[in-house]
């Protein structure tokens, strides 16, 4: 995200937020219509791991603090009423020490999800597999909620975790506040700090993270035998669990799966890999995202695809860009974002691109967790919107042409998803 100042306000930008204010009560839900068929319900926890020293503060009696937030599988009936895209605490804190330009919250406050809060998780199934989720370095963890939201309407309990002075902020239930602006990981990007330190912050970073991740999967244990919001015990299926994670989100995904095999499949989200995983590779199933060029781009990417030992596949979205693996070009093009607040974002319709992302995420998911089926990670693709190529090891690499599954296929699952969806 880029930096923002006083100066950034500008008469357009107040016009943009008033009409966007406005338009609140008839605003579209933010992304595509839920193509599974549960609604999505969503919960809090505040977790503390006394095991581990906070070591981005100060003060050596810190210990690692996270806020995590659950997205489930429910059959509430969606009302007027949803969770609020970003808790208001965090919006608060956003508008008065991160983007300090008046309307900016109230804009963020205006976007709809489909989450409800606290509603009951549905009977369906026993249990849900488990989904964790790493954002990017200084993002929010709800700028993936689309993500996350598609995922759960096809039976996953979906957990995204605030990696505290990580993210752009991360608010505490008893007020205090954590920013990556008051860590040393501020340094990461700043053309004044030398490269190869910037590097060594960008390792312990992941490091870190992937170390948040396999605590929340200890909590989360500890929550399927008794979870104190009266919602999740007995409905986490915690033998099939897979991570994911956009940016340095994606590097603490493959990283995770490293450290522990739990993590049963994994996908990177055009996120470059700063361990010795990219040597090591990975024995589980793995998926790489990528924009156009940022994987030629990128030699570590290269090299940690080609020692992965497991299934893998390659998805190229092309006119992507980086920012594309997150909400933020939805936010423009459904809410009216001004385009000068995010960089990165490719030309492609951010609709098409979030569908993709959807399609692939949830057949990766479904194989590797569920043993079903998935036609569409089956063939090699190429066509205007992707290069899609699949290795997967545990069968026959296929030999139909591309045009079996390409663009006009991709559409019609994409579609035919849809109208089948009960909600």
């Amino acid at each position: 995200m880029k930096k923002f100042g006083q100066t950034a306000i500008s008469v357009a930008f107040a016009t943009t937020v008033a009409l966007g204010i406005a338009d609140k009560a008839h605003a579209v839900v933010l992304g595509s219509p839920l193509t599974g068929t549960y609604n999505v319900g969503r919960t809090a926890y505040h977790l503390t791991d006394y095991n581990r020293q906070e070591i981005f503060t100060p003060d050596k009696n810190d210990y690692r603090e996270l806020m995590v937030q659950v997205f489930y599988p429910t059959k509430t009936v969606a009302s007027e009423v949803s969770a609020p895209y970003i808790e208001d605490n965090v919006v608060q804190k956003l508008e008065e020490e991160i983007i300090p330009i008046p309307g900016v919250g109230e804009l963020l406050k205006s976007v709809k999800i489909n989450a409800i809060p606290e509603a009951s998780v549905a009977r369906t199934q026993s249990e849900y597999p488990v989904l964790l989720f790493s954002h990017g370095l200084r993002e929010l963890p709800a700028f993936y909620t689309s993500f996350a939201e598609q995922l759960v309407s096809h039976g996953y309990v979906v957990t995204t975790v605030s990696h505290s002075y990580d993210a752009l902020a991360t608010v505490f239930p008893d007020g205090r506040f954590a920013t990556i602006n008051n860590s040393p990981l501020a340094a990461i990007g700043n053309p004044d700090v030398n490269f190869d330190i910037q590097q060594q912050l960008s390792a312990q970073a992941t490091q870190v993270r992937a170390a948040d991740a396999q605590f929340v999967l200890n909590e989360l244990n500890k929550l399927n035998a008794n979870d104190r919001n009266n919602l999740l015990a007995g409905k986490l299926d915690l033998d099939q669990v897979g991570i994911f994670g956009h940016s340095t989100g994606g590097a603490t995904a493959a990283e995770a799966m490293r450290l522990d095999n739990r993590f049963k499949a994994g996908i990177n989200m055009d996120g470059t890999l700063w361990t010795d995983v990219v040597n090591t590779g990975l024995n589980q199933p793995f998926m790489l995202m990528n924009g156009d060029n940022s994987y030629n781009s990128d030699p570590r990417m290269e090299t940690f695809y080609k020692n992965l030992n497991g299934d893998k596949y390659h998805l190229v979205i092309k006119d992507a860009d980086h920012q594309n693996f997150s909400d933020k070009s939805l936010l423009i093009s459904q809410y009216g974002f001004p385009d000068y607040l995010f960089n990165e974002i490719g030309i492609i319709d951010p609709n098409i691109s979030n569908e993709i992302i959807n399609a692939y995420t949830l057949a990766f998911f479904n194989k590797y967790l569920k043993n079903v089926d998935a036609p569409l990670l089956g063939n090699r693709v190429s066509d205007k919107l992707v290069d899609f190529t699949p290795q997967p090891k545990s069968i026959p690499e296929p030999t139909l042409p591309a045009e079996v599954l390409g663009l006009f296929s991709l559409y019609c699952l994409c579609h035919r998803q849809r109208s089948k969806a009960e909600i």
